[in-house]
Protein backbone atom coordinates (compact mmCIF):
# COMPACT_ATOMS: atom_id res chain seq x y z
CA UNK A 1 0.00 0.00 0.00
CA UNK A 2 1.51 3.78 -1.08
CA UNK A 3 1.94 6.48 1.34
CA UNK A 4 -1.35 8.09 -0.11
CA UNK A 5 -3.39 5.32 0.23
CA UNK A 6 -2.71 5.11 3.81
CA UNK A 7 -3.41 7.77 4.48
CA UNK A 8 -6.73 8.13 2.24
CA UNK A 9 -7.79 4.91 4.12
CA UNK A 10 -6.57 6.31 7.64
CA UNK A 11 -9.35 9.48 6.69
CA UNK A 12 -12.20 6.40 5.36
CA UNK A 13 -11.31 4.72 8.83
CA UNK A 14 -11.52 7.87 11.36
CA UNK A 15 -14.93 8.88 9.16
CA UNK A 16 -15.92 5.68 9.87
CA UNK A 17 -15.15 5.79 13.66
CA UNK A 18 -17.15 9.70 13.72
CA UNK A 19 -20.10 8.34 11.92
CA UNK A 20 -19.95 5.19 14.68
CA UNK A 21 -19.90 7.43 17.73
CA UNK A 22 -22.66 9.66 16.07
CA UNK A 23 -24.97 6.73 15.75
CA UNK A 24 -23.81 5.28 19.05
CA UNK A 25 -24.75 8.71 21.05
CA UNK A 26 -26.41 10.92 18.70
CA UNK A 27 -25.40 14.15 20.28
CA UNK A 28 -22.59 16.31 18.99
CA UNK A 29 -21.40 17.85 22.31
CA UNK A 30 -20.99 14.34 23.56
CA UNK A 31 -19.45 12.81 20.09
CA UNK A 32 -16.55 16.15 20.55
CA UNK A 33 -15.92 15.01 24.29
CA UNK A 34 -15.27 11.68 22.68
CA UNK A 35 -12.85 12.89 20.58
CA UNK A 36 -11.03 15.26 22.41
CA UNK A 37 -10.78 13.01 25.32
CA UNK A 38 -9.00 10.20 22.33
CA UNK A 39 -6.94 12.23 21.19
CA UNK A 40 -5.62 13.63 24.79
CA UNK A 41 -4.52 9.86 24.67
CA UNK A 42 -2.71 9.30 21.45
CA UNK A 43 -0.94 12.53 22.35
CA UNK A 44 0.57 11.30 25.76
CA UNK A 45 1.74 8.38 23.54
CA UNK A 46 3.33 10.55 20.70
CA UNK A 47 4.87 12.49 23.39
CA UNK A 48 6.42 9.33 24.92
CA UNK A 49 7.45 8.21 21.75
CA UNK A 50 8.83 11.40 20.87
CA UNK A 51 10.67 11.82 23.86
CA UNK A 52 12.61 8.80 23.23
CA UNK A 53 14.49 10.24 20.78
CA UNK A 54 18.41 10.98 20.99
CA UNK A 55 18.08 13.80 18.76
CA UNK A 56 15.10 15.65 20.67
CA UNK A 57 16.88 18.52 23.23
CA UNK A 58 15.87 19.40 26.56
CA UNK A 59 12.47 20.28 26.39
CA UNK A 60 11.90 22.85 29.59
CA UNK A 61 9.48 25.80 27.81
CA UNK A 62 6.06 26.02 25.84
CA UNK A 63 7.82 27.27 22.40
CA UNK A 64 10.56 24.32 22.79
CA UNK A 65 7.39 21.76 22.77
CA UNK A 66 6.04 23.83 19.61
CA UNK A 67 9.52 24.09 17.63
CA UNK A 68 11.08 20.68 18.99
CA UNK A 69 8.33 18.09 18.59
CA UNK A 70 5.10 19.39 17.14
CA UNK A 71 6.39 21.44 13.91
CA UNK A 72 9.47 18.39 13.32
CA UNK A 73 7.59 15.70 13.44
CA UNK A 74 4.39 16.89 12.30
CA UNK A 75 5.28 16.38 8.55
CA UNK A 76 6.51 12.79 9.24
CA UNK A 77 2.73 12.65 11.17
CA UNK A 78 0.83 14.10 8.53
CA UNK A 79 2.61 12.28 5.74
CA UNK A 80 2.89 16.33 4.22
CA UNK A 81 5.62 18.79 3.45
CA UNK A 82 3.65 21.12 4.68
CA UNK A 83 4.58 23.17 8.05
CA UNK A 84 2.33 24.00 10.96
CA UNK A 85 1.70 27.85 11.21
CA UNK A 86 2.29 29.33 14.59
CA UNK A 87 1.51 32.44 16.51
CA UNK A 88 2.47 33.40 20.05
CA UNK A 89 1.60 36.01 22.13
CA UNK A 90 2.58 35.78 25.44
CA UNK A 91 0.91 32.50 26.93
CA UNK A 92 -1.01 31.89 23.92
CA UNK A 93 -0.34 29.92 21.15
CA UNK A 94 -2.07 29.49 18.17
CA UNK A 95 -1.23 26.63 15.47
CA UNK A 96 -2.52 26.26 12.49
CA UNK A 97 -2.19 23.07 10.54
CA UNK A 98 -2.46 22.95 7.08
CA UNK A 99 -5.66 21.59 5.16
CA UNK A 100 -5.63 18.04 4.74
CA UNK A 101 -7.19 14.62 3.99
CA UNK A 102 -9.25 15.27 7.13
CA UNK A 103 -10.53 18.60 6.26
CA UNK A 104 -10.20 18.58 2.72
CA UNK A 105 -13.12 15.63 1.80
CA UNK A 106 -15.12 16.00 4.86
CA UNK A 107 -19.36 16.17 4.61
CA UNK A 108 -20.84 16.59 7.39
CA UNK A 109 -24.89 16.20 7.43
CA UNK A 110 -26.69 19.38 8.55
CA UNK A 111 -27.98 17.46 11.60
CA UNK A 112 -24.42 16.80 13.01
CA UNK A 113 -22.85 20.53 11.75
CA UNK A 114 -21.31 21.16 15.23
CA UNK A 115 -19.09 17.76 14.94
CA UNK A 116 -15.67 18.82 15.35
CA UNK A 117 -14.46 16.68 12.75
CA UNK A 118 -10.76 17.50 13.86
CA UNK A 119 -11.85 17.42 17.53
CA UNK A 120 -8.78 14.64 18.16
CA UNK A 121 -6.12 17.38 17.89
CA UNK A 122 -6.67 19.85 20.53
CA UNK A 123 -6.57 16.68 22.61
CA UNK A 124 -3.83 15.04 20.82
CA UNK A 125 -1.78 18.72 21.92
CA UNK A 126 -2.79 18.79 25.20
CA UNK A 127 -1.33 14.84 25.81
CA UNK A 128 1.74 16.11 24.17
CA UNK A 129 2.25 19.75 26.55
CA UNK A 130 1.15 17.51 29.98
CA UNK A 131 4.19 14.81 29.05
CA UNK A 132 6.66 18.11 29.01
CA UNK A 133 5.38 19.48 32.20
CA UNK A 134 3.04 22.15 30.60
CA UNK A 135 -0.97 22.32 31.60
CA UNK A 136 -2.64 23.87 28.69
CA UNK A 137 -6.26 24.19 27.68
CA UNK A 138 -6.87 23.82 24.15
CA UNK A 139 -9.70 25.08 21.94
CA UNK A 140 -10.11 24.27 18.56
CA UNK A 141 -10.97 27.61 16.61
CA UNK A 142 -11.68 26.21 12.83
CA UNK A 143 -11.58 23.64 11.04
CA UNK A 144 -11.83 24.24 7.08
CA UNK A 145 -10.99 22.89 3.94
CA UNK A 146 -9.31 26.68 3.30
CA UNK A 147 -7.62 27.06 6.09
CA UNK A 148 -7.04 23.81 7.68
CA UNK A 149 -7.33 23.43 11.24
CA UNK A 150 -6.77 25.89 13.62
CA UNK A 151 -5.96 25.18 17.64
CA UNK A 152 -5.90 27.67 20.27
CA UNK A 153 -3.22 26.67 23.11
CA UNK A 154 -3.48 28.36 26.64
CA UNK A 155 -0.60 27.32 28.79
CA UNK A 156 -2.00 27.47 32.32
CA UNK A 157 0.81 26.38 34.28
CA UNK A 158 4.01 24.08 34.59
CA UNK A 159 3.70 21.05 36.15
CA UNK A 160 6.17 20.24 38.97
CA UNK A 161 8.67 17.70 38.31
CA UNK A 162 10.35 15.45 40.82
CA UNK A 163 14.12 16.21 39.64
CA UNK A 164 15.23 19.55 39.02
CA UNK A 165 16.19 20.85 35.70
CA UNK A 166 19.74 21.25 36.72
CA UNK A 167 20.03 17.37 36.92
CA UNK A 168 20.20 15.15 34.24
Amino acid sequence: MSQSQSVEFSALVYGSFVASLLEMTEDVEEVNKKLDEIGYRIGLRLAHDFGRDDSLERIDTPDKVVGNVIEKKWPSLSHSNKQVQTQVDGKNIILTFPPSIFTQNVQIPELYSGVHFTGMLPGILRGIFEIFHFRVNTTLLEQSEQVGTKVQIEVVEEIPIAVPKTDD
